[in-house]
């Protein structure tokens, strides 16, 4: 065993463990809009949660172990590494500053919540457009890191297809965002007031 092929093989598992999480997650948020009660609400923001914490971790490993294997195998001159390292700056930028937050205020307000019927104001607050719009285009970005690691393109792949996955992500969190409006169960009988 080599150490190019050990820091390979760690950079792959963990970088599999980040995207289907990543992959999960937002899984994770088109699902607990449509969850009946507060605790299964609940059950899908302690994984998301759970996710976010463990998203640093996860992304320090792959970002050592993809830097050290660029530098090995002599690729910064190729232009997918440095348009996934692009990709990688923007996902870690967007779940900071978009998706962490709202994850947080959400669980912070299931755990002061009893498990109950999901009130319209619980689920109002469970459609976030920017948090689908989000989880989306992480989406989009991981997907398309996936595929400049394995295609290894030059720079016009490379950021032909950046721009593609990226967009494709957008269209997919807008069409999503859409369906999700028409959707919003509302209870046909009127919740009691401790719910509300």
């Amino acid at each position: 065993m080599s150490l190019y092929g050990s820091a390979l093989f760690v950079h792959v598992v963990f970088a599999i463990l980040l995207v289907s999480g990543g992959v999960y997650s937002h899984l994770a948020m088109t699902l607990a809009p449509r969850a009946r009660s507060v605790d299964g609400v609940r059950s899908h923001m302690t994984w998301l949660h759970t996710f976010v914490k463990a998203t640093v971790p996860l992304a320090v490993v792959v970002l050592a172990t993809g830097v050290y294997l660029t530098f090995a195998g002599s690729w910064w001159g190729a232009g997918w590494p440095v348009v996934s390292l692009a990709l990688f700056a923007l996902g870690g930028a967007a779940a900071t500053v978009l998706v962490d937050p709202r994850v947080a205020r959400l669980r912070a307000a299931l755990d002061q919540m009893p498990d109950a019927l999901v009130t319209p104001e619980l689920r109002g607050r469970l459609v976030d457009p920017m948090l689908r719009l989000a989880g989306a285009v992480l989406v989009g970005a991981d997907l398309t890191i996936v595929l400049l690691m394995t295609n290894k393109p030059g720079w016009t792949g490379s950021v032909t297809a950046a721009l593609a996955g990226v967009t494709a992500g957008a269209v997919a969190g807008v069409a999503a965002n859409r369906i999700s409006a028409g959707r919003v169960a509302i209870p046909t009988s009127t919740p009691p007031p401790e719910m509300l």
